[in-house]
């Protein structure tokens, strides 16, 4: 058997066309070098050998085989993967190795993906339908495993396929069709990829319904708050609401009622969320909750006489009921007289001429539902009359100082007024200052009240039952806010003046300048006087040391030092005064 040593071996490959529709593209079976110097073809395209003497591959021959068939002289790789043409050496140093020349057919298209990103995502199961929401957009990526990714090529809604460049933005509300495929280095396609989608740019649009006791937008604590939806694209995710100044919403689930909260006028804030994150724009339904019911009041109407303390009605007296209510209006007034059959309320209704105790019960409902409640009873024969007015007092709340009938009370005491009616019971009080009954008066709240001006004050104060009767009370009083005058007297004269570079302005000299120096000895005494309620207790300060309550005189200064003195007094209402004085002691 001859064997025949190659200097070098050059293969050539005839790449063969195949033909494809016009989409996707035409992509040519070939050939692949990469940086390594690695061959790569197409696992479908033959293989012819050609021979050369040189390492340029001059004058190289094409091999015949020994076939009679000419077509023969060319061989096909067998199916995807590595391949090696090999030649044994049987001389010299490597005698038993082998030369192999490795060929790469490829026959594996590569895998291309997508991704999409920068928005929400949801498939419909009814509709079967992937959407996307606001700022979607899309990347491509493959990778092929053996000769490398060449190219990838998309199509947009059936558009002919252009090599992707890269993120593709879907910035329209439509349906998309988006196709792509790869191409590896020696011509495999992939079978193009199909991605139908919709982008939602919509928001749902949702709508409030109101049912149960209501009357425009009046509504009562029962009745229920309903909220729907409707999105044509990707479908409803929540509904969303809050109520007046709530910081943040809540997720509506069921219909719900406003009763805890107060009669007056809110807002209900709501609004829709799409399956991918499109958020409808705030909408408010403002709303008025009525929940105080109709205040029914009667009124007697016809003959009536009263003496002794007691009332008497003719067989022609009448009771007529009146109702009154604060927002939606009375809708009827129903009565049962002595616990019979409600009726319908229409007009003045005769009242029982037979003696004894009689009751009216009686009711009103607004036009929401509402419903208050009355009651009216007599005895034909002695029906009780209130006619008289609250019972008043007032006390002091603080310092106060009687003297002989005169009370002294300080700009801090406070003034409390009080009545009580056994009766129909106590509807206000009311005060003037000026102690008149024709002034105009001021309503009493039940919290204490201070009067600041200095000098004589007197009040007038009215009490008013609920059937309007009304007692006054006068009294007077003096506010004193003035602090005592302060004394200060020493046990001997100064036995000289100095001149000092810094003094209180409240030094007893005449000169700021000049402060008295007293022996050692000496002695200071204090007093006080107060113009009205006279002085309570006296305080004093020694330079620097705690304040103490003056008891007795006052000795022992430090010897020939600056002495700071700190008077203050105190009145019987608590009213201050300070006073300061510097002088020195002799060494």
């Amino acid at each position: 058997m001859r064997k025949l040593i190659f200097s070098c071996i050059f293969l050539s490959i005839l790449s063969l066309s195949d033909s494809f529709a016009q989409q996707p593209r035409v992509h040519t079976k070939t050939k692949y070098i990469d940086e390594q110097g690695r061959y790569f073809q197409h696992v479908s395209l033959p293989v012819y050998l050609f021979l050369s003497t040189t390492s340029e591959g001059e004058e190289r021959v094409r091999l015949q085989t020994t076939t009679k068939n000419p077509q023969q002289n060319a061989f096909y790789l067998d199916g995807h993967g590595k391949h090696f043409i090999r030649h044994p050496i049987t001389k010299g140093k490597q005698a038993g190795d082998e030369i192999r020349f490795v060929i790469y057919a490829d026959g594996i298209a590569p895998i291309s993906s997508i991704k999409f990103q920068n928005a929400l995502s949801y498939y419909h199961p009814e509709k079967k339908v992937q959407f996307f929401g606001k700022g979607l957009t899309a990347s491509l990526t493959a990778t092929d495993e053996m000769s490398g990714v060449q190219q990838i090529y998309s199509s947009l809604d059936k558009s002919d396929y252009q090599e992707y460049k890269g993120t593709v933005s879907f910035e329209k509300e439509k349906e998309y069709l988006y196709q792509f495929y790869t191409v590896d280095r020696v011509g495999n396609a992939e079978k193009p990829q199909v991605r139908r989608f919709m982008v939602d740019l919509t928001p749902p649009i949702s709508e409030p319904s109101l049912r149960i006791d209501l009357l425009g937008d009046v509504i009562s604590p029962r009745t229920q708050i309903a909220l729907s939806a409707t999105d044509a694209g990707a479908g409803v995710k929540k509904i969303e609401y809050k109520i007046d100044d709530e910081p943040t919403y809540r997720t509506y689930t069921n219909p719900f009622d406003l009763r805890t909260l107060s009669d007056n006028e809110h807002v209900i804030t709501y609004r829709a969320v799409d399956n991918v994150g499109n958020v409808e724009q705030e909408k408010i339904l403002p709303i008025y909750l009525d929940k105080n019911p109709p205040i029914v009041n009667s009124e007697i109407l016809g003959d009536r006489f009263v003496v002794g303390g007691r009332t008497y009605f003719s067989g022609r007296t009448k009771l007529k009921l009146q109702a009154l209510d604060n927002k939606s209006g009375v809708q009827d007034i129903y009565y049962s007289i002595d616990g019979g059959e409600y009726k319908k309320y229409e007009d003045a209704f005769y009242l029982p001429t037979k003696a004894g105790n009689h009751f009216v019960n009686y009711y009103a409902i607004d036009k929401v539902g509402n419903r208050g409640s009355g009651r009216f009873e007599r005895d034909v024969t002695a029906m009780y009359m209130d006619l008289t007015g609250p019972k008043l007092s007032f006390s002091f709340s603080g310092k106060t100082f009687t003297m002989q009938d005169t009370v002294y009370i300080s700009d801090r005491t406070q003034i409390n007024l009080f009545a009580s009616d056994a009766e129909s019971g106590v509807q206000q009080i009311s005060y003037n200052l000026q102690g008149q009954d024709d002034s105009n008066e001021i309503d009493y709240l039940g919290s204490p009240f201070t009067v600041s001006k200095e000098g004589l004050h007197e009040i007038m104060f009215f009490g008013y039952d609920n059937v309007n009767n009304r007692n006054r009370q006068k009294f007077h009083f003096i506010v004193d806010k003035i602090g005592p005058q302060i004394f200060a007297h020493f046990s001997v004269k100064p036995i000289e003046q100095r001149v000092l570079s810094a003094v209180s302005p409240n030094a007893p000299v005449s000169n700021s300048g000049i402060i008295n120096v007293y022996p050692r000895h000496v002695t200071v005494f204090l007093a006080a006087t107060d113009d009205k309620v006279g002085y309570d207790r006296i305080y004093y300060k020694l330079n620097n040391n705690i304040e103490q309550l003056y008891t007795m005189p006052i000795t022992n200064f430090p010897a020939g030092k600056l002495n700071i003195l700190t008077i203050r007094a105190i009145d019987k209402l608590g009213n201050e005064s300070v006073e300061e004085m510097q002088f020195q002691t002799d060494k």
